[in-house]
């Protein structure tokens, strides 16, 4: 049984899936820049900010739902 294939049956499905894709790039410690990238263009393309800090540290920043104009999570299915 692979990680993945134990990842399969946990819910919420979505969730898992993502843990799976970020769990596939390899980062071992200073040597994390595969996966700030992955992150920095899965943000960018949902139109969150993303910036980098000096040190490396990744920031996330999302404007509420109600200045995006869409509801947010509140229109959200689970999987």
């Amino acid at each position: 049984m692979t990680a993945n294939n134990s990842l399969e049956n946990l819910h919420p499905s979505i969730v898992w899936a993502h843990f799976a894709t970020l769990c596939a790039i390899p980062r071992s410690s200073l040597h994390e820049a595969a996966l700030r990238e992955h992150l920095i263009n899965w943000a960018q393309a949902r139109g969150i900010t993303a910036d980098v800090d000096g040190v490396g540290n990744l920031i996330l920043k999302n404007r509420p739902a109600a200045l995006r104009g869409d509801a947010g999570c509140d229109s959200a299915r689970p999987s």
